[in-house]
């Protein structure tokens, strides 16, 4: 018999219970701006459509009582 740790393990490795998924990409300063490349797999996986999909970024900056922290930059795809 499977015991249940080893069950849920065989779910996310058939696939069954899907995860996030996660990738490192690198920035790309073309002279003027930076950009970055959305993975082809992840683009695929969300059905991007470049004419009418647009990109969210939020610059999220600390109070003035914590100015020891870095401020937090995170985006979101908007579907258009």
């Amino acid at each position: 018999m499977i015991e249940k740790e080893g069950i849920e393990e065989l779910k996310k490795i058939i696939g069954m219970e899907p995860g996030p998924e996660k990738t490192v990409v690198k920035i790309i300063f073309d002279g003027k701006q930076n950009n970055i490349r959305i993975p082809k797999t992840f683009a695929q996986a969300v059905s991007l459509d470049p004419a009418k999909d647009t990109f969210e970024f939020v610059l999220k900056r600390p109070s003035s009582k914590d100015y020891e922290k870095n401020p937090e930059l995170t985006g979101r795809l908007i579907k258009g």
